[in-house]
């Protein structure tokens, strides 16, 4: 295991290396490249903007960007090499462009990158106050409820204590989940789980006792 760790240590450091010298052989004056965060899907609307900036005949003064939508902007000064810069974003889709700027006030070409920001987790409901022990005199038992999510949900799972579990369908809308095999007069959890694309979790769970005596 330590050897796999260090020779995939060595290949993430090479990787970065070439990356850099090619940046650094085909980059023009005041080019700038975006490094981090290079995940698109991004969990909160703040945070900061890495890269690096190369330059032939100009002196670099500062980094500017622009998000849009939103229009926030944002300049600071540096003297070259890496930067970083705060930015701000709104939620759902955003197209970051950042771009240096020399003494001389000439610009080079800006760089873009798109993020989606998702703030909120997926949102399960139910269509009853199921659990607390509330008691079913029928076999078997539904449950059922909404679930709502601006994003891509991944992954939509139920799973009872009595063994059973499937998956859902992956869209906003309307849930329903049917438990064939619980046997009288016992008790049991069940829970539900979904994940969307950012990597929001939700779960919820209730217990609830199924019994042939009427209530």
């Amino acid at each position: 295991m330590k050897i796999r760790l260090f020779f995939t240590g060595i290949v993430m450091v090479l990787f970065c290396g070439c990356s850099m010298i090619l940046e650094s052989l085909f980059a023009g004056d005041l080019t700038v490249y975006i490094h981090t965060p290079s995940e698109y899907y991004q969990k909160t609307t703040s945070f900061t903007l890495s890269g690096t900036v190369y330059t032939k005949e100009s002196v670099l003064e500062r980094i500017s960007v622009y998000v849009s939508p939103g229009g926030y902007t944002n300049s600071v000064t540096v003297g070259g090499g890496s930067w970083d810069i705060w930015v701000v974003l709104t939620e759902g889709a955003n197209t970051v462009k950042v771009w240096a700027t020399a003494t001389n006030s000439v610009s080079g070409s800006s760089a873009a990158k798109e993020y989606f920001v998702d703030t909120v987790k997926p949102l399960i409901t139910f269509t009853s106050a199921y659990g607390g022990n509330v008691y079913y005199n029928t076999n078997p038992v539904t449950f059922s409820g909404t679930i709502t999510e601006a994003n891509k949900i991944t992954f939509f799972v139920y799973e009872c204590s009595s063994g059973q579990w499937a998956s859902l369908p992956k869209v906003s809308g309307s849930w329903s989940a049917t438990i064939t095999n619980p046997k009288y007069n016992s008790n049991y959890t069940f829970g539900i789980l979904a994940n969307d694309e950012a990597g929001w979790e939700t779960e919820e769970s209730f217990s609830f006792r199924v019994t042939n005596t009427n209530i």
